[in-house]
């Protein structure tokens, strides 16, 4: 697409052509959010400078050297300065925006691109006005720039957009495109909004908002129209002769301008009552107007807290009262305080600016459909697969709205909703989960994870990539069987999927250890599943087997009493297995081998003693022993060489010769503590609050550490090489103990004269026990040198190759 607006840049001289090639190449690509939108703009503005400063055009000039060179030359007028800098910012901030090597668009609107198209023509007119004396068309306005080009090639896209899947769906007589200010859709006492249930969740944070506020402001000087994006909306008849909107795509949006008129009319109420922008608002706000903007998505705590900002009639940010407690964690309620926090540094009359630029000035393309449920959804997925990114779970959610019969999801909508919030909305789980607050990107991560997770395990399957939501979502699809389902098929599919979410978000927040959890009696045996790893599929599986019944109310899997040490021993083969690898051969994933082992345990369930002997088959298979007639049986899976489980000897050495790996110290640890509590017996688990390790010989060492390595060594060491030879074996098992954080802090890098005292004291049975390491302990011993360490190095490896874990 090639506009008028830098026509101009044609008429420089004979390089003008091939800068006016990358300035239409820019335009062209406004809707492309794989392609490096502002750093094109920053090097075509350096191109241009170039020229108009006669400076060499085979080396870099910057924006910065620009605005200097120029600044020596004449004053630059505090507008363009402005502009400069947008434009320096936007160049600088794309110079760091690649992702495997593919440019990623990040939160960038069309408006802000077509903002930054604003500021590159303002700063080329000027420099072309004071520096190209022979230019034909000489002092260049700066309302010569036209958006509108802009704006119908964006309504044009979008209709591209939704007609990408046939014609033959996409009438255009069902395709109406307008443009309406936002005072003409959120002012209008007429109108009222609905966002239906496969929506996302109200997701703009304060950043997003300030950004908004802080481009209002700035374009206020200038006071032209600005674009505001499309919004895909359908128009019905609603009670009273009202209109309804139900939003497809611009919840956001809308959402977010009404919460900026909730904050001017509460501020405006604390300077003058009598404003008259008062009366504009007084129908949008208010108890009779509690329905102007229903939200049926996602979490119902944020559409209720964005229906009490809207209908309280006091000023919520004045309010000392609790009435809005239960909000404060919403982006509603934190968008409003960031927004009153910004805009009441200004006075009536930049207030008053502010909202008529805000409310007659940004623009939207509404464009009005009259679509079914399904093809709601396919405009919905596919208006933000152009721009805003749906995550997984907004995807997953809309594949299994349309599993379902469309009467019943027609007359059943708002439990269809319920149900699935209830199983796999994590504000549904907040009881369980940390008092400190999820960020959106985290619960992303969380969703994703889990669908991930999910799809291993129903699939046995890894072929979806993990950060291509496509790809996932097609995936997940094929784990739903059936069509048209009723809503009995629907709470049962839902409920099974709550069933998992539950056990990975117990894992992935470390929830195992309360005693209402599902897993509580498991909770010593939970380290070795991951949270990120394939292994939590092969819970997933295990759960399954042992399952007795699940309580869908209180989340809560209830399994068979006389099978929890038949869980337990599966588990801990599992942690010998994976634990094992990974001190032996390093982190590498084990999701094919886990996939592997699903497949084995189902191709013997037939056998008679299958489930009296699991743990046994389990442990065999890991270690590369199928055995008897399945050695030449091609049909069972085998475990890959690269991941059985280590031999004695591999495992003794790994432990000696190479520090004991992050992911495995704890339990090593604790392993190590529980035997010797018992003496062997393994019966009682050993509590740890906040598990810590101790570091007997400390990782940074003191002077007077350095100087006792030195003299307590038999070797020609001294204080300026002693601190290199330690830190090769800091981290050796032997060097290591386990402590709650609160009692590691006391002894923290104490000489170990003062640490020995200490662990007489403690309830360390590993640092007192005397059968651990040749009938001595670290509260008998006179010294504990370098040479004591590689002795408890090998004792201790020896007794969890032999006698906790039992290699062979």
């Amino acid at each position: 697409m090639k506009t008028k607006n830098f026509e101009f840049i044609k008429n420089l001289n004979d390089k003008g052509d091939i800068l006016y090639n990358l300035y239409s190449e820019i335009e062209e690509n406004i809707n492309n959010i794989n392609w490096s939108f502002r750093q094109k703009c920053g090097i075509a503005l350096e191109g241009l400078a170039k020229i108009v400063l006669k400076k060499p055009l085979d080396k870099p000039f910057l924006i910065q050297q620009a605005i200097e060179d120029i600044r020596g030359k004449q004053n630059i007028p505090p507008e363009i300065m402005n502009s400069f800098k947008t434009l320096q910012l936007n160049r600088n901030i794309d110079s760091h925006f690649f992702d495997d090597g593919i440019y990623k668009e990040g939160t960038q609107t069309i408006n802000q691109k077509i903002n930054l198209l604003r500021q590159l023509f303002y700063v080329s007119a000027f420099m072309v006005n004071e520096f190209v004396d022979s230019f034909d068309q000489k002092a260049i306005a700066f309302g010569d720039f036209k958006e509108t080009p802009y704006f119908e090639n964006i309504s044009s896209n979008i209709k591209e957009i939704v007609e990408e899947k046939g014609s033959d769906k996409h009438d255009d007589k069902l395709i109406l495109i307008d443009k309406l200010s936002i005072a003409d859709l959120l002012l209008n006492k007429k109108i009222f909004f609905y966002i239906p249930s496969y929506q996302r969740s109200y997701s703009w944070n304060k950043e997003f908002c300030e950004d908004l506020i802080e481009n209002v402001l700035q374009n206020g000087k200038v006071n032209e129209s600005q674009f505001f994006g499309s919004i895909a909306i359908i128009i019905e008849e609603w009670k009273d002769d009202n209109k309804r909107i139900k939003l497809i795509d611009g919840q956001q949006r809308i959402t977010t301008s009404l919460i900026i008129f909730r904050v001017i009319r509460d501020l405006l109420i604390n300077i003058n009552q009598k404003n008259l922008i008062l009366e504009d608002l007084k129908d949008t706000f208010g108890t009779k107007a509690q329905y102007k903007i229903i939200n049926d998505s996602g979490n119902y705590i944020e559409g209720d807290a964005l229906k009490e900002l809207i209908k309280y009639d006091k000023v919520p940010y004045d309010e000392k009262s609790q009435y809005f407690k239960p909000f404060k964690k919403t982006n509603a309620w934190k968008n409003y305080t960031s927004i009153f926090d910004k805009l009441k540094l200004l006075n009536e009359e930049e207030i008053e600016g502010f909202y008529y630029y805000y409310a007659k000035k940004y623009i939207f393309s509404c464009i009005d459909f009259k679509k079914n449920r399904e093809q709601e959804m396919e405009i919905f997925e596919n208006l933000n697969s152009k721009g805003m990114e749906l995550s997984i779970m907004d995807l997953c959610k809309n594949a299994l709205f349309l599993k379902i019969d469309k009467k019943d999801f027609e007359e059943h909508e708002d439990l269809i909703v319920n149900l699935f919030n209830k199983n796999l909305n994590i504000s549904e789980y907040e009881n369980r989960l940390p008092s400190e607050e999820i960020e959106d990107n985290k619960k992303r991560e969380i969703e994703e994870s889990f669908i991930y997770t999910y799809i291993v395990y129903a699939l046995k399957t890894d072929k979806h990539k993990r950060k291509d939501r496509r790809s996932m979502l097609k995936f997940f699809t094929q784990t739903l069987s059936g069509d048209n389902w009723t809503i009995n098929e629907f709470e049962k599919n839902i409920n099974n999927l709550g069933k998992y979410f539950s056990i990975f978000l117990e894992v992935w927040f470390g929830r195992y250890k309360g005693p209402d959890s599902s897993l509580y009696e498991f909770r010593n045996y939970m380290d070795v599943f991951d949270k990120k790893g394939a292994l939590l599929s092969l819970l997933f599986y295990i759960s399954d087997l042992f399952e007795k019944n699940y309580d869908p109310y209180i989340k809560k899997i209830f399994y068979k009493d006389e099978k929890y040490e038949k869980m337990k021993n599966i588990f801990f083969e599992i942690e010998k297995w994976s634990f094992g690898v990974v001190q032996y051969r390093g982190g590498q994933s084990s999701v094919g081998a886990t996939i592997a082992l699903t497949k084995y345990i189902d191709s013997i369930k037939n056998r008679s003693n299958y489930f009296l002997e699991l743990d046994k088959y389990i442990g065999k298979w890991f270690g590369g022993k199928v055995g008897g007639f399945e050695e030449n049986d091609k049909s069972i899976p085998k475990i890959s060489m690269d991941f059985k489980t280590p031999t004695r000897e591999e495992f003794i050495s790994s432990l000696i010769e190479k520090k004991l790996k992050a992911p495995v110290r704890k339990t090593f640890l604790k392993r190590i503590e529980e035997y010797t509590y018992n003496q062997g017996n393994n019966k009682k688990q050993i509590e740890f609050i906040d598990p810590s390790i101790e570091h007997i010989i400390p990782q940074t060492l003191s002077r007077e550490w350095k100087k006792y390595l030195v003299e307590n060594s038999e070797n020609e060491y001294n204080e300026s090489n002693i601190e290199e030879i330690s830190t090769n074996k800091i981290d050796m098992i032997g060097n290591l103990l386990i402590f709650d954080s609160s009692e590691n802090t006391k002894i923290s890098n104490k000489i170990f004269s003062d640490k020995q005292r200490w662990y007489k004291k403690s309830n360390s049975m590993s640092a007192r026990n005397i059968n651990i390491v040749d009938n001595f302990n670290l509260t008998n011993i006179e010294v504990f040198s370098l040479k004591q360490l590689d002795h408890r190095t090998e004792a201790l490896a020896t007794l969890l190759a032999d006698t906790i874990y039992k290699y062979e």
